[in-house]
C-alpha cells in the first residue's frame, strides 16, 4: 500500500493573515478560529464579513475581537440598475477586504457569486470553502452553472 509522503515545509505563517467572507451561521468560521486556538491553523483570521446583517458568523468574530463587517447588496431592478448596484458593492467589499491587506480570502459559506473583476483585486488569494460533496449535497439552491 502506497502512503503518502511527508512534506516538511520550511515557510513560517506566523504573520499570515486571512479574511473570511461569510453569509451565514459562521460554522466554517468556528472551525477555523478552532484551529487557530489549537495553534494547527498556522495563521489568524484578521476579517469576518458578511452580505447579511443577521449573519451569526459577525457574532463569532466579535466575540473573538475580530473585525467584522457588514456589506449589504441593495436590491436593484434586473437590468443596468441592477449590475451598476452589483459592481459598486463588490468595489466596497473589495476596498475592506483590501484595507485589512488579508493574505488569503476564504469565502466560508458565503452565498454571493464574486465577479472576475473582484478576484483580479486578490489574485491567487480567493479559496471558495463548500461543506457539500457537489454537486450530489449542493442543497436545495445549488445550479451548477453558477460553481462551474
Amino acid at each position: 500500500m502506497l502512503r503518502p509522503a511527508r512534506i516538511h515545509h520550511s515557510v513560517t505563517y506566523a504573520n499570515y493573515t486571512i479574511a473570511v467572507l461569510l453569509s451565514g451561521s459562521g460554522s466554517n468560521l468556528q472551525a477555523l478560529l478552532d484551529a487557530e486556538a489549537a495553534g494547527e491553523l498556522g495563521a489568524s483570521v484578521n476579517l469576518v464579513v458578511s452580505d447579511r446583517a443577521d449573519a451569526y458568523g459577525l457574532q463569532r468574530a466579535l466575540d473573538r475581537t475580530i473585525a467584522a463587517a457588514h456589506v449589504p447588496l441593495r436590491p436593484a431592478p434586473r437590468g443596468p440598475a441592477r449590475e451598476q448596484a452589483r459592481a459598486e458593492w463588490e468595489q466596497r467589499l473589495a476596498a475592506i477586504v483590501a484595507a485589512f491587506t488579508p493574505d488569503l480570502i476564504v469565502l466560508a459559506g458565503f452565498m454571493r457569486i464574486l465577479s472576475p473583476a473582484f478576484l483580479q483585486h486578490f489574485p491567487n488569494r480567493v479559496i471558495n470553502q463548500h461543506p457539500a460533496l457537489l454537486p450530489d449535497d449542493g442543497g436545495p439552491t445549488y445550479r451548477t452553472p453558477a460553481v462551474c
